[in-house]
């Protein structure tokens, strides 16, 4: 971000090189290969605008073209994912061949690491039920009043993953967490009545496990390979998972009250 703010787009595939080193071989390899194509795409600003790109940034949500995904791309870098995803919706000319494919890489790879302490954490999340506040550093929900949340990062295909730090407060909650596909639920995950019931494609796994208390939910697929965890214990795995790309990741609370205090989603691609 400081790299665009102060003119130098140029520098990006540098700065995203020089990370690489300390995000290999952790979990979160996949937030590194994001940020290197948005700076891949965002260097190309320096070549379409020979004049300092920040005068010209009021008119980025007109570009075309390569101009509209280098727009995005520094918009998706500058914190501003709404602006960006619609920009490249909008644009026909990116439906089709190699500026798909780039379309697509921007899109499906989206990142959300949220610790809500920033109230732009909120750009990632939509409100579908329910009124959670941000307060000390988590998002939290009262007693008696059920919630339902979507991460705006999209999720599917082979690689993708998604990490839920969870506090809650009494043995009567009951969680669902779900990935929809074009409208029908791909994978659902049940936390209630200390069970967990993990259903998709027509399996269906289930664990003991307390409910009440810091819950820790990781859902990762590795080339097609879905593997759920709860609080460092393997629940199910999947060998040959086929969750569509772009589909929703949503979390539905009720019976208690809650906080999330930390929630990584990184996108498909």
């Amino acid at each position: 971000r400081r790299a665009l703010e102060g003119g130098k787009p140029a520098e990006l595939p540098g700065i995203a090189a020089a990370l690489a080193p300390f995000f290999a071989g952790t979990p979160v390899t996949g937030l590194q290969r994001q940020f290197a194509i948005l700076c891949d795409e965002g260097a190309r600003i320096a070549a379409f605008w020979n004049t300092d790109w920040r005068t010209t940034a009021i008119a980025f949500d007109r570009q075309r073209g390569e101009r509209a995904i280098a727009a995005s791309a520094a918009m998706l870098l500058s914190g501003d994912p709404v602006r960006a995803k619609r920009l490249l919706l909008a644009d026909q000319s990116l439906a089709a061949g190699d500026l798909m494919r780039r379309r697509e890489s921007l899109m499906g790879g989206l990142a959300a690491v949220l610790t809500f302490d920033d109230p732009a954490d909120m750009q990632y999340v939509d409100v579908l039920v329910g009124e959670p506040r941000m307060a000390g550093g988590s998002l939290v929900g009262g007693d008696g009043e059920p919630a339902g949340l979507a991460s705006t990062v999209h999720i599917g295909g082979p690689d993708w993953m998604a990490d839920l730090s969870l506090q809650l407060a009494a043995p009567t909650a009951e969680v669902v967490v779900s990935c929809l596909a074009s409208g029908e639920q791909a994978l659902m995950l049940r936390l209630a009545e200390s069970r967990i019931v993990v259903r998709h494609q027509g399996a269906e796994r289930s664990a003991s496990t307390q409910v009440a208390g810091a819950r820790r939910l990781r859902i990762t697929s590795r080339a097609g390979e879905l593997r759920i965890v709860l609080d460092g214990r393997d629940i199910a795995r999947f060998d040959r998972s086929a969750i569509a790309p772009q589909s929703v990741l949503r979390i539905e609370i009720a019976g208690s009250a809650w906080k999330l205090d930390e929630m990584q989603v990184v996108g498909g691609r």
